[in-house]
């Protein structure tokens, strides 16, 4: 995966200016600027000529076999997500998690779609994650998988992670009528100890693990900083891994897939494939997403409100700004933010416990 540019060619110009274009967009106009800083530059550096003489075959090499064949980086990474993640308003509606059964469909949608172009299982497995928009999830599934894919599936995730609120916005405009029900927070949450809040994380750890085995660690990371979370006792330990270790790991773990990004990986048709199957993705997910909202209002009498189905198709804290410009939009309340931010939880889990699922099943049928 890591090579050393010797000859300078139109292809590793052609890759300083993309590293210069998303170091641009990181530095000048803030998209995603945690992992377009590093990957950017990382890729500036990897396509120097006789790069890695000395830096690349060491400190290269070392993050990414220590970092990302090892899966390290993103297994941390989830255990900044679950410290992220609240599910004391699931607890108390278990009904909510209904909202969160979308995203899925991205996956399988997808994975059904790469093998109609020509990928085989493992690559198709890898493409399928960007459905759900995991970051960590699609680099752990693809370094296993499909290592030659990597860098591409993760830049497009990041891309469309930044990009989704407003491609969200433009369909759900379209999409959602006058006459439905408002944004309203009919929902009320009941108080859950904190014992239960404690006891949940570990209780959903062992169930998939003994269900299933081979993915037991990637649920188990990301219940492990929930765990950490609801855990007064290390509230130093939940601070740091919702920041620190996040930050740095996320550095890394960019200058790793930046160091990967040379034209004979890159400037491929299959670059161009990959990027359109995760447009095609979030555009399915949101379709649906309004059809089975349409379906669930339909059945609770107008109770229901098709715009939480979308929050659960992108990371937190986005679907901030999503159901923020609805509330604005039908006058809804105010803190019906704190119930989407649930929602989102769930269906986060939701997409972790599939996808793991997925990856068993994906892992079966290559043998």
């Amino acid at each position: 995966m890591l090579n050393e540019t010797v000859v300078f060619s139109v292809g590793n110009a052609v890759m300083i200016m993309i590293g210069l274009v998303l170091v641009f967009l990181a530095v000048f106009k803030e998209y995603e600027p945690a992992f377009f800083l590093p990957i950017g530059f990382g890729t500036i550096l990897v396509n120097l000529p006789h790069f890695g003489q000395i830096t690349h075959q060491v400190f290269g090499s070392f993050l990414y076999e220590f970092g990302i064949q090892s899966s390290l980086f993103p297994l941390l990474l989830l255990v900044g997500v679950g410290t992220l993640l609240d599910f004391g308003y699931l607890l108390s509606r278990p009904g909510l998690l209904l909202y969160g059964t979308v995203g899925p469909f991205g996956i399988l949608s997808v994975f059904a779609l790469g093998q109609l172009f020509g990928f085989d299982v493992r690559e198709a497995a890898s493409i399928g994650m960007m459905g759900a928009l995991n970051f960590p999830l699609s680099i752990f599934i693809s370094a296993n998988f499909s290592p030659h894919l990597l860098a591409t599936i993760v830049m497009a995730v990041i891309l469309y992670r930044s990009i989704s609120p407003a491609i969200l916005l433009k369909l759900s405009s379209s999409l959602i009528l006058t006459k439905d029900p408002g944004i309203t927070t009919t929902y009320k949450a009941h108080p859950i100890s904190s014992r239960a809040r404690i006891l949940f994380p570990i209780f959903v750890t062992i169930i998939f693990g003994l269900l299933l085995p081979d993915t037991s660690l990637v649920i188990g990371m990301l219940m492990l900083g929930n765990l950490i979370k609801e855990s007064n006792l290390v509230e130093r330990l939940s601070s740091m891994a919702q920041n620190k270790l996040i930050s740095v790991v996320t550095l890394l773990l960019g200058l790793a897939i930046g160091f990967t990004l040379n034209p004979g990986n890159f400037l491929t048709r299959d670059t161009i494939l990959v990027f359109g199957l995760g447009f095609v993705a979030i555009v399915l997910n949101t379709i649906v997403g309004f059809l089975f909202g349409r379906l669930l209002v339909l059945l609770s009498h107008g109770k229901a409100s098709p715009i939480f189905f979308l929050v659960g198709l992108i990371p937190a804290p986005l679907p901030v700004e999503l159901v923020a410009h609805f509330v604005h939009k039908q006058g809804g309340e105010d803190n019906i933010i704190e119930l989407a931010l649930a929602i989102n939880s769930g269906a986060q889990l939701i997409n972790v416990l599939l996808g793991c699922i997925f990856l068993s099943l994906s892992t079966y049928l290559i043998g």
